[in-house]
């Protein structure tokens, strides 16, 4: 039976995403996972961003949000919010899944995957980041 999974790419006011590492198996990724059941794909993306960051997003500091849905060759699909946003955050905590966070440039796609960052995961950032930066140049 295919999954469903929510994610959040946090894009700040200076054009950086936020990314976490896996403590498991030490890749780059954007915060997101598996959707509990019964729970509303951007409550699970939250959640799981706050899981895996220990930040909260505020929402009156979303300049913009935006939702693209991606379903893999398994038939998973993920709900992936793109949220720009001029919060800063406190001090990362390690959490039980993550153990550090990095900003990247959003437009330094060739660092995506020297960070170590899995194929399928930038197969999905390319377009979001690309549509990201075209909105970026119509609020300026």
């Amino acid at each position: 039976m295919p999954k469903k999974n929510g994610a959040v790419i946090f894009i700040t006011d200076t054009n950086r995403i936020l990314l976490v590492r896996d403590k498991r198996n030490h890749q780059w990724m954007v915060p997101g996972g598996g959707l509990n059941p019964g729970e509303r794909s951007r409550d699970g993306a939250f959640r799981e961003f706050f899981e895996e960051t220990t930040f909260t997003i505020d929402p009156r500091k979303i300049i913009s949000e935006s939702r693209y849905n991606y379903i893999n060759s398994f038939g998973d699909s993920t709900a992936i919010f793109i949220i720009r946003s001029n919060q800063r955050f406190g001090t990362f905590r390690r959490t039980n899944e993550t153990d550090a966070i990095y900003y990247i440039k959003i437009n330094d796609f060739k660092n995506l995957v020297n960070l170590g960052i899995p194929h399928h995961t930038v197969k999905v950032l390319r377009p979001v980041v690309i549509k990201s930066s075209k909105e970026l140049l119509h609020l300026l």
